[in-house]
């Protein structure tokens, strides 16, 4: 790894000259990768000479995502959170808990030469832009990441920040997360109104967050005529003129697209982030797991379809569609969806 791969001329060895500047000691990433690193799954499936190897290529392919996604840290070299010896041994944690995540999910195939290209783009996509996103903003577990020393320490950040990798991934639970390294605050049960108020709420939001985010790719002029499929703007315009049957002094309207774009219920935006380029260019780095996105989207119309047509809803819906709002507030970052918050409850 030293020749070659992100980390080279970041590992301080002994007989390199001292006056380079080095981040990190050769006893941590030795000590850290034989403890940390889960050989079991990187065992080469026919020569265990070439296990090492093996392990050495996927740290690289790792530690090169974590490069690409905060290139402004890693240039910061032992000043910053990546190439610290502390911030080391929790990130290799981390990839310990990814790795063994995957092979729970039987997906130890990823793990073969040939399958390099494939592992990248799920430990970027799905593993690594959500966590390092975040990470980017808190500057309180940059600092914990740097200054605490010592396995236990170290284990404890690695789950803090599998907490996040869960947020978008909630069927990722590696063992250090069942001891939070500090006690969960014990949220109480958010009150119905609240999630009725949540749920009506949800899809107006949603909307003007797509809407914000077509406008900033595509432009103020061209979002309508890129962003959207035919069959869904051949639906708002006959709305449109409707509308307009019944209040003709709209026809001048010069946001007419806007007030189209209103008509768009929960299941049309799903949609619209899925239509042609908008998931990958505009939508992706957002939401992360398109599955995922459908998944929560349908359990806040199954919350809100109750509300909307005053049935009474169940405690399945009540489950579902408190998951999907909480999820979707952290994903737009509007408080007013999340069911928890003060100001709904």
């Amino acid at each position: 790894m030293e020749n070659s791969g992100p980390l080279s001329g970041h590992i301080d060895i002994p007989s390199i000259p001292a006056d380079r500047p080095i981040k990190l000691s050769l006893t941590t990433v030795c000590s850290t990768i034989e403890k940390y690193s889960p050989w079991d799954h990187l065992k080469h499936p026919t020569d265990e000479t070439k296990t090492p190897d093996n392990a050495a290529q996927l740290i690289n392919i790792y530690y090169g995502v974590l490069k690409s996604l905060w290139p402004e840290d890693w240039a910061k070299g032992d000043k910053g959170v990546l190439l610290t010896n502390n911030g080391f041994g929790v990130f290799i944690m981390v990839f310990n808990d990814i790795l063994n995540h995957l092979a729970y999910k039987q997906k130890t195939s990823l793990f073969q030469t040939s399958k390099r290209k494939e592992i990248k783009n799920i430990l970027k996509e799905k593993y690594l832009t959500h966590l390092i996103e975040y990470l980017k903003t808190d500057e309180r577990m940059q600092n914990d990441i740097r200054s605490k020393s010592g396995r236990g320490p170290q284990s404890d950040n690695a789950g803090v920040l599998d907490l996040k990798i869960q947020e978008f991934i909630p069927e990722y639970s590696p063992p250090r997360m069942k001891e939070p390294p500090f006690p969960p605050v014990v949220k109480e049960p958010p009150a119905i109104s609240g999630i009725e108020e949540a749920a009506r709420q949800a899809e107006p939001r949603l909307r003007d967050f797509i809407l914000e985010r077509l406008k900033r790719h595509y432009g103020s002029n061209k979002w309508w005529k890129q962003g959207l499929s035919g069959n869904l703007k051949q639906k708002a315009d006959d709305k449109w003129a409707a509308e307009v049957k019944r209040k003709p002094h709209l026809k001048d309207d010069k946001e007419q697209n806007e007030r189209k774009f209103g008509y768009f219920d929960l299941t049309q935006l799903k949609e619209i982030v899925f239509y042609k380029d908008n998931w990958e260019q505009v939508f992706e780095p957002v939401f992360i797991d398109k599955s995922n996105f459908e998944r929560r989207i349908n359990d806040i119309i199954v919350l809100r379809n109750p509300v909307s047509h005053k049935r009474k809803m169940d405690d399945q819906d009540v489950i579902d569609g408190i998951g999907g709002l909480l999820w979707l507030s952290k994903c737009i970052n509007d408080q007013t969806l999340n069911p928890y918050a003060e100001k709904i409850i």
